[in-house]
């Protein structure tokens, strides 16, 4: 291993940098069955099994444990929702009584579900992703706007606190030196070729 390859910065693991968050990965699967009607023209009654995988995030780890949650948390309440639609017809369920069950709307759906579901852990969810088969999905998530929002909210907060704003206004003073010094470099470099010609 090269030199200082152990090396890490503890701090940075436990309290995440601005601008990090982790992210949970969690999948589950279903089997349901549905139709859509198409141009006035319903479908055929068809069946998926269909992979749900929720996303989540949270800017800060347990004390004791050192994870964000349990997997188990948030694996029993995608269970909840699951155990709902497994083997069902989809435009039985009161959902699509006035939406089509497309992925598209299922997604969508499920998203508010575990929204919901989800709001006691410390976690935030911020994408469902519904396979209705191994190479067709459909996403239901925040915008980059969002997520760049997010860390918009993250920095401002970040700099509220007297520690990190030393240290950002430290740095500005040593980028700005920096500048400064290159810039009188390059006039040198400009006077010695004009010496020079």
């Amino acid at each position: 291993m090269p030199e200082g390859f152990w090396d890490v910065d503890i701090e940075r693991i436990l309290k995440a940098p601005e601008g990090f968050v982790y992210e949970i990965t969690l999948d589950m699967f279903f089997n349901a069955r549905h139709f859509v009607v198409m141009n006035g023209v319903p479908g055929e009654v068809h069946t998926h099994s269909y992979r749900l995988q929720v996303r989540c995030r949270s800017r800060q780890l347990e004390q004791d444990s050192h994870v964000v949650v349990g997997y188990t948390a948030i694996r029993e309440r995608m269970n909840q929702v699951v155990s709902a639609y497994n083997n069902q017809l989809l435009n039985d369920l009161p959902p699509f009584q006035r939406l089509q069950p497309t992925t598209e709307n299922l997604a969508a759906v499920l998203f508010q579900q575990l929204e919901r579901l989800l709001a006691d852990l410390p976690v935030e969810l911020v994408g469902v992703t519904v396979w209705e088969s191994p190479t067709e999905s459909v996403a239901f998530r925040l915008e980059p706007v969002e997520q760049e929002r997010f860390q918009q909210e993250e920095a401002s907060r970040a700099l509220r606190r007297p520690d990190t704003r030393k240290r950002f206004y430290a740095l500005m003073r040593a980028q700005q030196a920096a500048s400064l010094k290159a810039l009188q470099h390059g006039d040198d470099d400009e006077h010695r070729a004009q010496q020079a010609s």
